[in-house]
């Protein structure tokens, strides 16, 4: 009797499930995600909580410093400051971090040597105190750093064309080979560093042309032409120069009339002078 009842209930069990097996679910049907499992990113009720990335927002708390319309470094002479140029801005990033700035100074290997006064926490004024180089760093902690070359020069106050050397621009051709005018300055400054103290100018590049950084000369057409020479810190210590163009350059002619003929005039210049023209 109890051999006829356990096999009784084990066909019935097996009859069980194989009807629940035939029935599918309508979610395993519809290709419906498993009920007891979760969709990535959201939180299983019943679980932990998905893993977070290390730095969910990126670079968005990276402290950053850099300097206004000061990436090439900047230049202030000794005595002779001016406030524009010599004024040093350090932009900060995020802004809510700028009052933890803070500035100092490092001494050139040249003896350079500049000395901040701060108009506000990020900006400072730099004086120029020895010639040389020095370096500005605006910083925040150890987290940011930013460094500004400074040049320091010293003021000029005499600036002259050699008496030698220059002597060839008295009478020149159009065409010539380009050439430089030798510059004397007070202090003392080399070939190499006067593109830094001192600019050339003509004010006649119908008849030469010179370049503005290194006073390399070039002849365009006959005429004179005068090229001044200049601090660029000091508008008030300059020298000028005449420079001959030698040739002829014919004067504005009248209209002529068929059948009629007029005499040409030149103004002759340089060389050109004094000879015959046919």
């Amino acid at each position: 009797m109890k051999t006829k009842v356990l096999r009784r209930g084990s066909a019935w069990l097996l009859a069980l499930a194989l009807a629940f097996s035939l029935a599918a679910p309508a979610w395993a049907a519809e290709g419906d995600p498993d009920p007891g499992t979760t969709d990535p990113g959201t939180t299983d009720p019943g679980g932990s909580e998905p893993e977070k990335p290390d730095n969910p927002g990126g670079d968005s708390d990276k402290v950053t410093i850099e300097f206004k319309n000061a990436d090439a470094g900047m230049i202030v002479v000794k005595g002779k400051p001016n406030e524009s140029a010599d004024t040093l801005t350090a932009i900060v990033t995020p802004e809510s971090r700028k009052g933890e700035l803070t500035w100092e100074v490092k001494d050139g290997e040249d003896k350079g040597k500049v000395k901040l006064d701060k108009y506000t926490g990020e900006t400072v004024k730099v004086s120029g105190e020895e010639k040389g180089t020095a370096t500005v760093i605006a910083k925040i902690g150890d987290e940011a750093k930013a460094e500004c070359k400074v040049t320091v020069l010293v003021p000029l106050t005499e600036v002259r064309f050699a008496e030698s050397g220059n002597t060839q621009f008295d009478s020149w051709v159009p065409g010539s080979t380009e050439r430089t005018l030798d510059v004397v300055t007070t202090p003392a400054t080399s070939r190499a560093e006067q593109s830094l103290y001192i600019k050339f100018s003509s004010d006649d590049t119908s008849v030469v042309e010179v370049n503005e950084a290194t006073g390399v000369v070039k002849p365009i057409s006959p005429g004179e032409a005068e090229i001044t020479v200049s601090s660029q810190w000091d508008a008030d210590v300059f020298a000028k120069r005449k420079v001959v163009v030698s040739g002829l350059k014919p004067k504005p002619a009248s209209t002529v009339l068929m059948g009629r003929s007029i005499n040409l005039e030149y103004d002759a210049f340089g060389a050109a002078k004094g000879g015959t023209i046919t």
